[in-house]
């Protein structure tokens, strides 16, 4: 059986790789432990954090998209923003999906071992996911060390960042990644999102991405998407139709950063 990438990434916190797929982490405090998304469902989740840790887990989701609840069946329930419930229900949490999204992403992400993720689907469907609650300025308290949520709609409606102010790190799911992909064309709300974590950028050294190694990154990335998306809504800069291996979609590059909109994946 192919093993699950596990890398100690700060005191305490880990980057549980969902096979180059998906970035997930581990955060332990002092008397619980969050799991920060739940990747596509692929692999046996709950058995490899068991290994890392022993506390009682909270588990956190960043969106709604399907790599990022597709395991949330794995727990009896997940944190979520409301306004992605309805989002996550657009897509099918089965195996199915599971197989589509190896199929689409393996080839790009872990090309070697495309077959050996595969394998990896689930036999038998998970159970759909319960969601609780969880909204902006909202703190789950580990015990020595918080994680605050920060409402960052743009990639997804219900997108959300989570501060970790004691180890100075910012979890970003898929509102800041190498490679962004934006509902609609809507650059308007996610330049409100991103200034509104640039203005605390004295709190966080470091981000941990949703997706592509290495998950820690300089958080200046925060700042260029900022321009980049301040240059789209004032017409000095446009997003040109320029498929990838992954996206059918218009796509703004710059320093080895780029913006899509109008994906259709």
């Amino acid at each position: 059986m192919l093993e699950r990438p596990v890398v100690k990434i700060a005191p305490d916190t880990y980057l549980v790789s969902e096979y180059k797929l998906v970035n997930m982490f581990l955060v332990v405090g002092k008397h619980r432990a969050a799991l920060i998304d739940t990747g596509g469902g692929i692999g046996p989740l709950p058995e490899d954090i068991e290994r890392l840790t022993g506390l009682p887990l909270v588990v956190i989701a960043t969106h709604g998209d399907p790599d990022h609840v597709g395991g949330a069946g794995h727990f009896p329930h997940v944190y979520l923003h409301p306004l992605d419930w309805e989002h996550s229900r657009r897509f099918p949490l089965n195996n199915t999906m599971r197989k589509w999204f190896v199929k689409t992403r393996a080839p790009v992400r872990n090309p070697d071992n495309e077959r050996k993720i595969d394998a990896l689907v689930p036999r038998q469907e998970l159970p759909q996911p319960e969601y609780l609650p969880l909204a902006d300025g909202d703190v789950f308290d580990l015990g020595g060390r918080t994680l605050e949520v920060i409402h960052t709609p743009g990639h997804s409606p219900g997108s959300i960042c989570l501060l970790d102010k004691e180890n100075r790190l910012l979890f970003t799911g898929d509102t800041v990644n190498v490679s962004m992909a934006l509902t609609g064309h809507d650059f308007h709300e996610y330049n409100a999102s991103l200034r509104r974590l640039w203005a605390r950028e004295s709190e966080f050294d470091s981000i941990c991405i949703g997706h592509e190694l290495p998950a820690m990154r300089e958080k200046q990335a925060i700042a260029r998407y900022i321009s980049m998306t301040d240059r789209l809504m004032s017409g000095e800069a446009a997003a040109v139709c320029a498929p990838d291996a992954i996206r059918v979609g218009k796509v703004f590059r710059e320093n080895g950063l780029e913006i899509w909109c109008d994906c259709e994946a």
